[in-house]
């Protein structure tokens, strides 16, 4: 059950890589930054605050990172595979996130530069 949630959630972090690369393919970067360099300032931001906002929201903070020190008994017990298995689920949702809002903002620009 495990291998098919990292297996999955990577796939989907591959095939969202693929489409940025293809988006970015037609986007002439010489006319989009001096167009857009306030739009792009702006949305750097703000996906810093989202990435932010999802980090320390409850769900990290209780679900992974509590549980992750809650297993520190264990590894004394030579037992640290539950902090590997939260500590790799808290990088795969951030690497997930943050593939995701690039996503977002590529095709954003990308609308906005074709005008349409």
């Amino acid at each position: 059950m495990i291998i098919e949630y990292y297996l999955g959630n990577f796939l989907y972090i591959l095939a969202y890589v693929f489409l940025i690369c293809e988006v970015l393919k037609g986007i002439d970067y010489k006319g989009i930054v001096p167009l857009f360099n306030h739009t792009i300032i702006v949305l750097l931001l703000l996906n810093s605050y989202v990435l932010y906002a999802l980090l320390s929201s409850d769900f990290f903070v209780d679900s992974i990172i509590r549980d992750s020190f809650n297993s520190l008994e264990n590894i004394a017990n030579k037992d640290n595979a539950p902090l590997r298995e939260a500590l790799f689920s808290l990088v795969l949702e951030f690497v997930y996130n943050l593939v995701l809002l690039i996503l977002l903002n590529v095709t954003f620009l990308y609308y906005l530069y074709r005008d349409n």
